[in-house]
């Protein structure tokens, strides 16, 4: 696939999660803009967490994602309050 049609895909704004499908059928949810793109290299994180290395020439399609992606959101934790009497 071209570079500029990868680059269409993820300057879209608002941004929308699409999916890399390869030639070798594999396919790689992309669900944040964070991405980069050379001549020789994409390098995105997946809907794992998990970077994706892809040649530009291995990605034969890009569609759009019409799922919903779950938040992935920790509470941190508030320090207990001793009472002190």
């Amino acid at each position: 696939m071209e570079i500029e049609e990868i680059r269409k895909h993820v300057l879209r704004r608002p941004f929308r999660p699409f999916i890399f499908h390869l030639d070798n059928g594999t396919t790689h949810l992309i669900t944040h803009p964070e991405i980069i793109i050379t001549e020789k290299a994409v390098v995105a994180v997946d809907k794992d967490g998990d970077a994706v290395y892809l040649a530009p020439e291995a990605i034969s399609a890009v569609t759009y994602y019409k799922g919903r992606i779950p938040a992935k959101r920790t509470r941190a934790k508030q320090p207990r309050k001793r009472k002190i009497s």
